[in-house]
């Protein structure tokens, strides 16, 4: 063989070997990319990279999350704003798969009454129930606070100065100016503030019977909305203003109705046995939480807004009353003797994560001012 014919066989021996090669590995890739086709790309990156591909797709965002110490004190903490630039630790996302139904933040003030003092009076404490501070001093019982839209004001109901009757007062918020704007010759008690601020609604037994009033807040204009012969009260505001729910006893038992703003289409929404009663809007207007004795002590429920799907969401040995939704609608406050005292608690909108907002001191009904 000639040493030309020699270097041939070996430039195609070469080439065959580098060709077997590089299919070899056209298939390895192949077989690779078949095993990881349902890998997300994140999880094959390190965590340098992850954190890195998060920031360059998620600039300019934030995220309020709840940071919840060993104390059981709620405190709100916001995540700084992932940019490109930013200076990233390895530390991993959270699994979506595993992050539950957000919870409301716990900010903002909770005005209730307590009759820690021997008298039920007015106070207020911080969203996350520290801070509990005394606002009213009557002579008499203070209750049923409900909050101004803007939060300047608290009107509640009040028995001072010797007097047998009920009036509604107003005050500002930090309890100074107390005023009467209901006569004392009737008792007039639960009163709502209207999400607009122009109304405020209350229940009346000036009629002889208990009916469902409105007024301006200064106490002028009032009229009835109800006029029926039955006991109509703890009248509830839609969060638009065009509803309002309350309960009733015209159909024989107490049961939830809903009518328009002014009095018009009254509409029965519950029917049982049992007492259902104080109504409460979910921020949306497609729910309302209420209070039943469907299963023998008070518990709270929620409802479709049309009175179906009734769901059971507190579960005590107890008594549970006066649920109130926070403004994102992801929470709903409640006061409760379910550990001897009543006290006031908060949960998430489907009855989860349940825990105590403030003391073991007799706390009452709630209301909830998210600004």
């Amino acid at each position: 063989m000639s040493g030309n014919q020699q270097t041939s066989n070996t430039g195609t021996i070469v080439t065959i070997i580098v060709a077997f090669i590089a299919l070899s590995g056209v298939i390895y890739t192949a077989i690779v990319n078949r095993e990881t086709a349902y890998i997300p790309i994140w999880a094959t990156q390190t965590a340098e990279a992850r954190l890195t591909s998060i920031a360059q797709t998620s600039v300019a965002q934030t995220r309020l999350v709840s940071a919840i110490s060993s104390t059981g004190t709620y405190t709100p903490m916001l995540l700084p704003t992932l940019a490109s630039t930013a200076t990233l630790s390895p530390t991993l996302p959270p699994t979506l798969a595993s992050t539950p139904i957000l919870s409301s933040t716990l900010t903002g003030r909770i005005a209730f009454h307590s009759s820690r003092d021997g008298r039920y009076q007015i106070y207020v404490m911080n969203g996350n129930g520290t801070n509990e501070t005394k606002l009213s001093d009557g002579s008499g019982d203070d209750g049923s606070p409900s909050w101004s839209p803007d939060g300047k004001f608290i009107v509640f109901d009040s028995k001072r100065d010797g007097e047998r009757r009920y009036r509604i007062f107003r005050m500002n918020s930090d309890g100074t100016k107390p005023q009467s704007l209901t006569e004392a010759a009737f008792d007039s008690n639960r009163p709502a503030w209207s999400p607009d601020g122009t109304l405020i609604a209350f229940d009346t037994r000036r009629d002889g019977n208990q009916e469902v009033y409105v007024m301006k807040p200064d106490g002028t204009d009032q009229r009835n909305l109800t006029e029926r012969r039955s006991d109509d009260g703890s009248p509830a505001w839609s969060r638009d203003g065009k509803l309002i729910a309350f309960d009733s006893t015209r159909d024989g038992n107490l049961e939830i109705y809903k009518m328009n703003s002014d009095g018009s289409n009254q509409v029965r929404l519950t029917n049982d046995p049992a007492d259902d009663g104080s109504p409460s809007w979910s921020p949306d207007g497609k729910q309302i939480a209420f209070v039943s004795t469907r299963d023998g002590n008070r518990e709270i429920y929620v409802m479709n807004s049309d009175g179906t799907n009734s769901i059971r969401l507190t579960k005590s040995d107890g008594d549970d009353a006066g649920p109130i939704w926070s403004s994102d609608g992801r929470s709903i406050l409640f006061f409760s003797n379910r550990e001897g005292k009543f006290a006031i608690y908060v949960m998430d909108r489907n009855g989860g994560n349940l825990r105590r907002i403030g003391g073991l001191d007799d706390n009452f009904d709630p209301a909830w001012f998210m600004p």
